[in-house]
């Protein structure tokens, strides 16, 4: 029997199986061992912080404050002009905020009523914030009601 040699493998993650599996399937591998525990476990279990306690944020990068939302940024820049969402996502931007935020701030001061979309990409302040009231209709009054009342016959003979 011919003398077998011991080969080391670094495999990817994710090539694991599809390595396993081909090499299982070639003529001249005798057995296969897998030593992970000399490698340890590099991946973390589900659930687990990927950044320590602050999760989905990397390490270092602290949360951003500001002291205006960016609701009332947005009604700021808008006074006395009109201005398209890429103009405004440039001065979010140089505030510090993220411009995508943009989007949402600007859906919410909409639908408060507070801007107004002028022309397509471009946005200004609403003249009013109430939203005007329809016109109501003059009500048709119906006309009272008349009790019916039997006709009354002459008694014959009379």
């Amino acid at each position: 029997m011919p003398k077998p040699f011991l080969i080391g493998i670094e495999v990817e993650e994710v090539a694991l199986g599809l390595v396993m599996r081909k090499l299982n399937s070639l003529p001249g591998v005798v057995k296969l061992h897998m030593d992970l525990d000399l490698i340890g476990p590099k991946a973390k279990s589900n659930g687990a912080d990927p950044h320590g306690k602050r999760r989905g944020r990397p390490p270092g990068r602290p949360h951003r404050t500001f002291d205006m939302t960016g609701e009332q940024a947005i009604i700021a820049m808008l006074k006395g002009k009109t201005m398209s969402i890429g103009e405004m996502k440039d001065v979010f931007a140089a505030q510090g905020r993220a411009p995508g935020s943009v989007n949402s701030c600007l859906f919410k001061v909409q639908k408060q009523g507070a801007v107004v979309r002028t022309a397509p990409n471009t946005y200004a302040l609403a003249k009013s914030k109430s939203k005007p009231k329809p016109k109501t209709k003059a009500k048709n009054k119906p006309k009272p009601k008349t009790p019916k009342t039997k006709p009354t016959t002459a008694p014959e003979g009379a």
